[in-house]
């Protein structure tokens, strides 16, 4: 099996076709891939090892001609992203049976609600969520008080200005109280 640099496109479409690699995660591989790609010599380009082998020079080029058009984070994921496809394909992508047998990690997003909890009641207060539900009319929920407001112009413009934002912390206040109570 050839090992050049179509492999790799191939090897990430394989991964991708298998649900080895999210469809996102296989196309930020394939773009990081391309940016790679046009600083390969032609020896590069038909060796994997020799591109693995010459990687930090060939991301100092990276860096050197598209420092202008992307920031340094952004090239170091994509440095990041090339050296895991070089090493999944190392493991998995040279011998195709292997390919079968991988499982890969698979992230799990947990959002942290402590941070809005540890919040003082005035800035939970400016995150509230309107509605338009009840005839068109704005209904934002505090808990177990829930403010209707007409739909009119100048409701919208106090709205979007944040002119409820005393009356949202009274009511946060209020809920709060009534919920402890309770």
């Amino acid at each position: 099996m050839k090992q050049n640099i179509d492999s790799l496109y191939d090897f990430i479409n394989a991964a991708e076709k298998s649900r080895k690699y999210a469809p996102n995660s296989a196309a930020g591989l394939r773009s990081a891939l391309r940016l790679f790609q046009k600083e390969l010599n032609e020896e590069e380009k038909s060796s994997t090892s020799l591109f693995r082998q010459n990687f930090n020079q060939i991301y100092q080029q990276v860096v050197n001609k598209n420092i202008s058009s992307y920031n340094a984070s952004s090239l170091d994921v994509y440095r990041k992203r090339i050296l895991r496809l070089l090493s999944d394909y190392e493991k998995y992508g040279i011998d195709p049976t292997k390919l079968s047998t991988w499982t890969p990690k698979v992230r799990m997003v947990i959002r942290d609600t402590t941070k809005l909890k540890k919040q003082p009641p005035i800035q939970k207060a400016m995150r509230y969520e309107v509605l338009t539900t009840r005839d068109q009319d704005y209904e934002i929920p505090f808990g177990s008080i829930t403010l209707v407001i007409p739909n009119t112009e100048k409701a919208k413009t106090a709205l979007l200005e944040g002119k409820f934002k005393d009356v949202a912390v009274k009511l946060t206040v209020l809920s709060k109280s009534l919920e402890d109570s309770a």
